[in-house]
């Protein structure tokens, strides 16, 4: 706590200079008062340790001249910088003058005196002692020059800030009530409400923090701080357990203080609650909001709960109009992220798919476009993000387009079939963005290989994942090791493949669809060597290595092709026989009805039993 005191310095200056040659006198007339002549003469000779140490052991009756001399020791600390040498011997004093018979003449003795205290407590920060001393000062208020009551009112008002700030409710209210008796008219709002202020953060009694501060918005209703006091007026409500007055105390701030801030918050408040949940002065306030275009000083949470109840409507262009100003703020992308976690679904994806492909001359930020983008990914909306990707221009980069976003574009086309258009945007990511990541390598090596003429590039993007995927991911290593073995298939190397592929089989620590996978190349392997018999016992081995794995009714039909490469159509038949009946759902049914359809009828097996393995 600090505030300028000149005056009440100067005062007591005056107020020392003034009592010496009285208390020299007064001591020369009491000479057996040893104690107060050794205070005195201590400070006229600057020997304050002396006159410290004579005062500590004072223990006669406290009267006029104990209490100036006391006052002059303090103010002699006070020069000297030790404050709380001063602070010590200025409460002495006072403390002595509390005590002094009734009948002196007080009114040249407590004003000084605690002005000069005042000015030693502030710069010592003993809040309870300056406030003490300002309620003393208060009583006489009547003496004040314009300038110490200017002085003293600045400091009241800043005490009762402080101590508000620490939570000392009651060094606060007593602050603002010295502040009220000596400010000017203009500032009584303001110590009004500091006293309220302290009776809340008091909290002993909600109900008569709440009467205060209504009382003070009924009375100030155009006060800066009126809305604020308002809210908290319905808090202390709430609180005392008045639910229904806290409500309409709640309606009638948004009625009249409809562009606060505390309107705003309040609305923050109901962020968690279903449109059709929310107060209906809440719903008509966000709408009317938005409506007259009062919406951009709000932030993105406040946006949000407006969409909300703009979509729950049907209110388009209302809707419309918080979409764009929410992906122009949303900062973080979690209230996006929020917003498409909670709506329905026919509102969510006309948000998400215009967050993820902006119209041309729209802005958004990276974070909120990334939070659709990725809402997209979880929920598999591989088509929208596909579409955008294809809007998208891959040498230009867009507002808010992240390397997430366009992972996410990537792996959309992946999903979707369109391995070449994801190669392009792999591409990019590795080259033009310098994405290290071991995900992003694996799928930049795996559309090479799927879509690319130059085995050369494909080896050197399989060299990058293995590199990023380091010694200790075994997983990751089996990854690598299956797109080695499909450039190594590609590059008829059918060997080396095998080899690669043996291990990732072996590998009893490895996800069983991983391994699965790995069973059914071997057998691809065969199948592209003509070696069908070879290729049949690899791919029965599918369902012995991974029997819950997709793999397996792939392996169905390879092995029924391999079959039919034999001439044994009816061993063909059994295999898709089976898998129709095991698996009539899996994406390979249509393959198997298919070969069964091409088989001549006669050749068909009378029951689906299975080959035995």
């Amino acid at each position: 706590m600090s505030a300028s005191f000149n005056s009440a310095a100067m005062a007591a200056a005056m107020f020392v200079t003034a009592a010496s040659a009285p208390i020299q006198r007064l001591h020369a007339q009491n000479p057996t008062d040893q104690t107060l002549s050794q205070i005195d003469a201590g400070v006229v000779e600057g020997r304050l340790d002396d006159a410290a140490n004579a005062a500590r052991r004072f223990d006669s009756v406290p009267s006029e001249s104990s209490v100036r001399s006391l006052a002059r020791l303090a103010n002699s600390f006070s020069k000297k910088g030790d404050l709380p040498a001063a602070a010590e011997f200025f409460s002495l004093a006072i403390e002595h003058h509390n005590r002094i018979a009734t009948g002196l003449d007080d009114g040249d003795l407590s004003l000084p005196l605690h002005l000069a205290a005042i000015s030693v407590f502030v710069k010592n920060n003993d809040t309870e002692r300056v406030v003490s001393s300002l309620s003393a000062v208060a009583k006489s208020s009547h003496q004040l020059r314009e300038n110490q009551r200017a002085a003293i009112t600045k400091i009241a008002f800043q005490t009762g800030r402080d101590s508000l700030s620490t939570g000392k409710a009651a060094l606060a209210k007593d602050a603002y009530r010295v502040a009220e008796e000596l400010c000017d008219k203009a500032d009584v709002p303001t110590a009004k409400l500091g006293q309220a202020w302290a009776t809340v953060v008091d909290g002993g009694d909600p109900m008569a923090a709440a009467k205060e501060l209504g009382e003070f918005v009924d009375q100030y209703p155009n006060h800066p701080d009126a809305a604020q006091a308002t809210a908290v007026c319905a808090r202390c409500l709430r609180q005392a357990g008045h639910d229904g007055d806290a409500d309409q105390v709640l309606t009638d701030l948004v009625a009249r203080f409809p562009d606060s801030n505390s309107a705003a918050e309040i609305a923050i408040g109901y962020a968690g609650s279903e449109p059709d949940e929310l107060p209906d002065f809440i719903r008509r306030w966000l709408v009317d909001q938005t409506e007259q275009n009062k919406h951009t000083r709000w932030s993105a949470e406040v946006a949000g709960l407006a969409l909300r109840i703009a979509s729950h409507e049907g209110r388009v262009d209302t809707a419309m109009t918080l979409t764009r100003y929410l992906a122009e703020t949303d900062n973080t992308g979690q209230t996006v992220a929020d917003l498409l976690d909670r709506m329905p679904a026919d509102h969510t994806e006309p948000l998400a798919a215009y967050l993820i492909s902006p119209p041309t001359g729209f802005d958004v930020t990276e974070a909120a476009r990334e939070a659709a983008a990725r809402w997209a990914g979880r929920n598999q909306k591989w088509n929208m993000l596909a579409m955008a990707a294809g809007s998208e221009s891959i040498d230009r980069l867009s507002a808010g387009r992240t390397i997430a976003v366009e992972r996410l574009f990537a792996e959309s086309l992946m999903q979707i079939g369109k391995t070449s258009d994801a190669a392009k945007w792999w591409n990019h990511l590795v080259d033009q963005r310098d994405s290290t990541d071991f995900a992003t390598l694996l799928r930049c090596a795996e559309s090479e290989i799927a879509t690319g003429n130059d085995t050369g590039l494909a080896g050197q993007r399989i060299a990058l994942a293995r590199a990023a995927a380091g010694p200790n991911s075994k997983m990751a290593a089996t990854l690598v090791d299956l797109l080695e073995a499909e450039l190594a298939i590609r590059k008829s190397r059918f060997d080396e493949a095998r080899s690669l592929l043996e291990n990732v089989v072996r590998g009893v620590e490895i996800d069983t669809e991983l391994r699965g996978r790995a069973q059914w190349l071997i057998g691809e392997t065969r199948y592209l060597q003509n070696q069908f018999a070879d290729a049949i016992d690899a791919y029965r081995s599918v369902e012995g290595v991974a029997p819950d794995s997709s793999w397996v009714a792939a392996s169905m039909v390879q092995a029924g092709k391999s079959f039919e490469q034999l001439g044994r159509t009816r061993e063909a038949a059994v295999c898709y026989g089976n898998l129709l009946a095991r698996f009539a759902d899996s994406p390979h049914a249509d393959s198997a009805r298919r070969r069964m359809a091409a088989i001549s009828p006669s050749q068909q097996p009378s029951n689906s039993r299975s080959i035995r393995r």
